[in-house]
């Protein structure tokens, strides 16, 4: 950006993928600025259960354990409270993406991941009345 000293793309940096001074890159030096920040790098998410990357490798093994996320029929939904959600239905199954809350008040299905990947797959069971 023409005028701050920023680049052309501020709000990114590389992932650092590790916590050495060189970030885990043989040698070189990356185009953009690296984040002061050196505990947040591949090689610490990988061991912790619960990041942000091991959330991402989770929901890509079960879109591609599910077909009806990537092939079933998208089901827009009017977001509440500012909550995005949607589902998905293919055949006589139907997927809903959302906040646990909502599968609460939507009636009985099974929990398959939670962003937190600190719940187990489990049946839920709502109350469709509210």
């Amino acid at each position: 950006m023409k005028g701050f000293d920023l680049g052309h793309d501020p709000e990114r940096a590389p992932l650092r993928r590790d916590d050495t001074e060189g970030s885990g890159f043989a040698g070189g030096k990356p185009w953009l600025p690296l984040s002061r920040d050196r505990t947040r790098n591949i090689k610490g998410q990988q061991s912790d259960r619960n990041s942000l990357l091991n959330l991402y490798r989770e929901l890509i093994a079960l879109r591609r354990e599910e077909p009806c996320l990537s092939q079933g029929e998208y089901l827009p939904r009017r977001a509440k409270n500012d909550v995005f959600s949607f589902g998905r239905r293919m055949n006589d199954t139907e997927i809903l993406v959302g906040e646990p809350r909502l599968w609460e008040r939507e009636g009985c299905g099974v929990r398959l991941l939670s962003t937190g990947l600190d719940c187990k797959q489990e049946k839920v069971a709502g109350d469709r009345s509210t």
